[in-house]
């Protein structure tokens, strides 16, 4: 009798191994079955890349990729060998990737002064015109999907020799000095839906105030026109990779002051050194994909031995990670890094100061570190909260502190902040005696009336949630310009209408001249005032 129960007990211990077992199977092969998210699937920007094999495109580009460029395939040069005989085979293939994939394809490019037919060199100017304007049209009813197009490519650079042609052929400098290529746009708006964003794509721009200075004034000349929806700014290594961070964002500070969205159309780094290669992508891709002008990147390749610029890979010849791509993983997991707002290079500071930084998006909490010495190797705070305000426990007089910090959530820690610095004074005060604003205030906005941007600043009395939302005259809200828990004190945001619309995504407000409502609100209270747009 007990010789059956035994057995009947390893009977059943049997059957619930294999039923865990066969659950645990079950469990890893639905998880490995998930589809693979793209690295920048919970951010708001895209990360795409190119395809250059359009008959081989790899398994794991939707891994990492959310938005795709053909390489060569979209060149004129690619698809019309001669007058009106085009190859579309290459070409079809990539844009229907794109479109099973649901993620957005960009046309690179319609008229650039290289890799164009070779009948641009015999051509009459006239019947040039006829080809490009037919290349011009066939794309755009081809193609009606597609997201975005590089309508010119390189015009400060590429335009010269036979490359000239298409410079007379579009009608030449004209009163604008730029008239061939408010032509070209011209074309591409009549023939390309609607949806689709005509932009101005060029190279060596961002490294260089006079080079940034050049394409607005072509920016300029189309904005004036309604003809222009985005700014490329191509930013292989040899563009960036040398010039300060500051330099970078300043420049491209002055092409969002243009109100047109900026899209990073062409990043690599290169170094066949891991750690140099990760350092620079640490230092160099957040100052452009952070910038709030920008809306996506693009990068130049990630295989090794299919990227334009040598040592310039993310995977290597053994499809193995390589540091800067496991690295781009966590960053684009994390929340951004979090803007330091005070203090910030300040003297005499109360022993005792509040430090406060900006909300990051996603965060869940902060880290903050405060030390006594420049290199942050001893530290006399370092602690994670979930608020943007801490208050300081009491610090040496005279003394100087460097502090940072940096945002994580359930998914990733973020990368930490520049460091800060402030110098104290004497001083000791309670939390109740620091200067903190009393009043709920919104202020007058500046410039107004304005175009094409203007600034708009508030004062918050306590740490709460605000939003700051813009109404049409009927009541419609068209934008939010900020929405997340503010701490005490004076602060300022930048409204671009045309920016506010492309990262919205709204279609239903072409922000036209007139009078809009601006509303600050908090729980407790709300303030609204007007604002006049001048197109």
């Amino acid at each position: 009798m007990n010789k059956k129960r035994e057995r009947q007990s390893v009977s059943s211990c049997n059957i619930i191994i294999k039923l865990v077992m066969l659950i645990t199977l079950l469990v890893f092969v639905s998880i490995n079955n998930l589809p693979a998210q793209p690295l920048a699937s919970a951010k708001s920007k895209f990360v795409g890349n190119i395809i250059g094999n359009a008959y081989n495109i790899r398994s794991d580009f939707t891994k990492y990729w959310n938005q795709v460029t053909p390489e060569n395939a979209s060149k004129w040069g690619s698809v019309e060998g001669t007058p009106g005989s085009y190859n579309w085979t290459a070409l079809d293939l990539i844009y229907n990737f794109a479109l099973n994939n649901n993620i957005p394809f960009k046309h690179h490019t319609l008229v650039w002064g290289q890799q164009y037919p070779s009948f641009v060199a015999t051509l009459d100017s006239a019947t040039l015109y006829q080809r490009i304007e037919a290349w011009i049209k066939i794309c755009g009813e081809r193609y009606p999907k597609t997201a975005m197009v590089d309508v010119v490519n390189e015009p400060l650079h590429a335009f010269t020799g036979t490359g000239a042609n298409l410079i007379k052929a579009l009608g030449g400098a004209g009163s604008t000095g730029w008239d061939w290529v408010a032509k070209a746009f011209e074309l591409t708006r009549k023939y390309w839906p609607a949806s689709t964003k005509l932009i101005l794509n060029d190279y060596n721009i961002i490294n260089s105030a006079t080079k940034t200075n050049n394409l607005i004034s072509i920016v300029n000349v189309l904005k004036a026109k309604g003809l222009i929806d985005g700014i490329g700014i191509q930013a292989h290594g040899f563009e960036v990779d040398g010039p300060s961070p500051a330099t970078l964002s300043g420049n491209l500070d002055k092409l969002a002051a243009t109100g047109i969205p900026i899209y990073i159309t062409e990043f690599d780094l290169s170094s066949a050194d891991d750690a140099i290669h990760l350092q620079k992508y640490r230092t160099i891709f957040p100052v452009l994909y952070e910038h709030p002008g920008v809306v996506g990147i693009t990068l130049w390749g990630y295989v090794f031995g299919q990227t334009w610029r040598a040592d310039a890979h993310l995977l290597t010849d053994r499809n193995a990670e390589r540091p800067s791509l496991q690295w781009l993983r966590n960053y684009l997991l994390a929340p951004f890094r979090p803007a330091l707002l005070y203090p910030v290079g300040t003297r005499d500071e109360v022993r005792n100061p509040i430090v406060k930084w900006r909300a990051s998006q996603s965060a869940t909490a902060y880290r903050l570190q405060i030390s006594d010495n420049r290199l942050l190797t001893t530290m006399v705070v370092d602690t994670v909260v979930a608020d943007t305000v801490f208050q300081c426990k009491t610090l040496e007089s005279g003394s100087t502190y460097y502090w940072r910090v940096s945002a994580k959530n359930n998914k990733a820690d973020g990368e930490f902040t520049a460091v800060a610095s402030f110098v104290t004074g004497s001083k000791i005060v309670s939390v109740k005696n620091e200067q903190l604003p009393n009043s709920f205030e919104l202020k007058q906005n500046y410039p107004n009336p304005f175009n094409p941007s203007t600034v708009i600043s508030y004062i918050v009395p306590v740490a709460s949630r605000v939003t700051l939302k813009v109404y049409d005259v009927l009541g419609r809200e068209v934008a939010t310009l900020v929405d997340e828990y503010m701490p005490a004190g004076t602060h300022s945001t930048l409204f671009m209408p045309r920016l506010a619309k492309e990262k919205a995504g709204a279609l239903s407000s072409s922000f036209s001249s007139g009078v809009y409502l601006y509303r600050l609100a908090t729980p407790t209270a709300a303030i609204t005032k007007k604002m006049i747009l001048v197109q």
